[in-house]
């Protein structure tokens, strides 16, 4: 994780120089089997709007099913900053706030960092990291990475 915050830090400066276009309209899904916690499959979706060149926000929702608990269903609203290096790579960071569909998920927040890698001008492959914390307490997060696709549009 320092690795990352140190790459982070140090591509700061380049990354300013760039942006999305406001307007866009963004739709995507992603997914990931999880190593730790193991037995965990989770699949996500998103809509959402470009407001400003660099700022993205939308719904989310997000269904987890793990090994030895009940289905988990949830949806949200997300906020991402995003900065452009290149024309084909676009890093971004935000939050992403999920809420309880079903009475026995928690409300759980969601901290991703990661870059859409556009393969053409409105198709994106989105990698990221998902930092979740449930019910706003750090000692029982998990962390994964995730992986998916998202359309400009």
């Amino acid at each position: 994780m320092k690795r990352i915050l140190i790459v982070v830090v140090l591509l700061l400066p380049l990354m300013l120089l760039g942006n999305v276009k406001a307007g866009k309209t963004i739709a995507g899904a992603s997914g990931v089997i999880g190593i730790k916690p193991s037995g965990m499959v989770a699949i996500g979706g998103l809509y959402g709007k470009m407001l400003t060149d660099n700022v993205e926000v939308g719904l989310s929702s997000s269904f987890m099913k793990m090994t030895g608990l009940p289905n988990l269903f949830s949806v949200g609203v997300y906020s991402y900053y995003h900065y452009t290096l290149t024309d084909a790579i676009v890093p971004f960071g935000g939050f992403d706030f999920e809420m309880p569909v079903k009475p026995t998920f928690t409300n759980t927040l969601n901290i991703n960092v990661g870059f859409d890698y556009f393969l053409s001008e409105s198709v994106a492959l989105r990698v990221y990291n998902n930092f979740a914390v449930p019910k706003f307490t750090f000692s029982n997060y998990t962390d994964q990475i995730m992986i998916g696709a998202v359309a400009y549009f």
